[in-house]
């Protein structure tokens, strides 16, 4: 990527307008519309665009163990409501898997008998499964 292309990344990202950033980035006013849309169109650029937006969206979202690490603080300061506490505990645990969730399910036999499933009914019930919100948490 060129020192100008560099630029023009830079300045799409403040307001993602593709031709002030190409006339900012020094292209010429008169072609900078054309100029804009094709830069866009560049692989290169297009993934340092992507990348740079990514990076931006990352910084904004707390993650997992910037998360956890709040719950702690919270949980550790004798300052704070003891619900507060408590609360930042719980999730705390939730978090790391402390708590198990148990949920029983009863159904008589007849009312679900798979072997009564054709080929296709079998892989639509399958299909359902695999797209089930269930997830395990990470060990």
């Amino acid at each position: 990527m060129t020192h100008k292309q560099s630029i023009f990344v830079a300045e799409y990202l403040k307001d993602m307008n593709a031709t002030q950033a190409a006339i900012r980035a020094g292209y010429s006013p008169k072609t900078a519309y054309s100029i804009g849309q094709r830069l866009l169109k560049n692989v290169e650029i297009s993934k340092a665009i992507h990348s740079a937006m990514n990076e931006r969206k990352n910084a904004l979202i707390a993650n997992r163990s910037e998360r956890q690490e709040f719950w702690t603080l919270v949980m550790r300061d004798h300052d704070t409501d003891m619900r507060q506490r408590l609360k930042a505990s719980e999730l705390l645990a939730k978090s790391e898997c402390d708590f198990i969730e148990r949920h029983e399910i009863t159904t008589s036999e007849s009312d679900y008998d798979l072997s009564k499933l054709n080929k296709e009914e079998l892989l639509t019930l399958k299909e359902i499964l695999s797209k089930s919100s269930f997830r395990p948490c990470p060990m």
